[in-house]
């Protein structure tokens, strides 16, 4: 099932924290891409639409995912920061647009993944994403000269082997497809778990970081943009559930056609019940949020799928 989804707090200026010291669309200059420390030895790159982060040290590199439209800057940031191989790729978890380049590391690097992707990866047989070759049920750590990554499941969200990323010395946590720096509502969709997806974002508020990393966009986040982030989707399920009481049936459907089809019927119904939902959602919300117009309607009609089904 599809989903991004929302939470209240009570001002109506713009709320939105936005961290915009890292991989901004403004660093992207005739390269192409922009590589930028965020700690230590820990990098971003992006190319102004994808982003990513890896662990340069002494002793190899630690790559975190290999999304296909970043390749050819990815590969050209780490060679630009270090000599030394890419011994380790970790998977955040199984879809294409964040491993889908994963065959154009090398063939001897360790990868690292949940025991779900792996089992996705070993029914999806894509070439383009060789399965792992060491994996975890709940927590791995990986230390490579002097440098440390813990790698944590926290259960089905976004995707079903989904894992957070922490670099406990850099504080900064990564967590693919949570969070979109340029416009968050715009790239939180297509969660496999929605209740796990919205529960998550408590787990990483016990996190001690200071810079978050979701993998999409153009600049990182801070914990007061998940924590707007939780408000906003809290809402969402909020005004779902309002919408799920009281728009009725026969109201929404009065005006179908004799001799519409039932399930005519039960579309006019879901989209009053979508309609309902969003209104109060940006009663709340609007102009506070980046994308919150465009994407509030499908977040509303995931939380209400969600609450009939989860």
């Amino acid at each position: 099932m599809k989903a991004a989804l929302a939470a209240i707090v009570l001002v109506v200026s713009p709320l939105w924290a936005q961290d915009q010291r890292y991989c901004r669309a403004q660093a992207v200059g005739p390269r192409g891409f922009a590589v930028e420390r965020i700690g230590g030895r820990l990098f971003c790159v992006t190319d102004g639409a994808g982003m990513t982060v890896f662990l340069a040290t002494d002793s190899g590199v630690v790559a975190l995912d290999a999304p296909p439209g970043l390749m050819d800057s990815y590969l050209a940031a780490i060679r630009e920061v270090t000599a030394a191989p890419v011994t380790h790729l970790v998977y955040s978890h199984a879809h294409v647009d964040h491993i889908g380049g994963a065959s154009r590391f090398p063939a001897g690097v360790i990868r690292v993944a949940h025991e779900e992707t792996a089992r996705t990866l070993a029914r999806r047989r894509d070439s383009r994403r060789p399965a792992p070759t060491r994996t975890f049920a709940q927590a791995d750590t990986l230390r490579l000269g002097g440098e440390m990554l813990v790698l944590r499941y926290h259960g089905p969200t976004h995707d079903p082997g989904h894992i957070l990323v922490y670099a406990p010395r850099e504080r900064v946590l990564v967590g693919i497809d949570l969070f979109n720096g340029n416009a968050p509502w715009l790239g939180l969709g297509g969660a496999s778990d929605v209740p796990g997806y919205l529960a998550v974002h408590d787990t990483i508020l016990t996190y001690d970081f200071e810079i978050f990393v979701g993998g999409h966009g153009r600049a990182t986040g801070t914990r007061r943009d998940l924590e707007i982030q939780r408000a906003y989707l809290a809402d969402v399920g909020r005004y779902a559930d309002s919408a799920m009481a009281t728009v009725s049936y026969e109201a929404a459907s009065a005006g179908a056609p004799a001799r519409a089809h039932p399930y005519a019927r039960v579309l006019m119904w879901r989209r009053a019940q979508i309609e309902q939902c969003s209104t109060r959602t940006l009663a709340v919300w609007r102009g506070r949020l980046p994308g919150v117009e465009e994407a509030t309607p499908s977040h509303c009609e995931a939380m209400l799928e969600s609450r009939r089904v989860d």
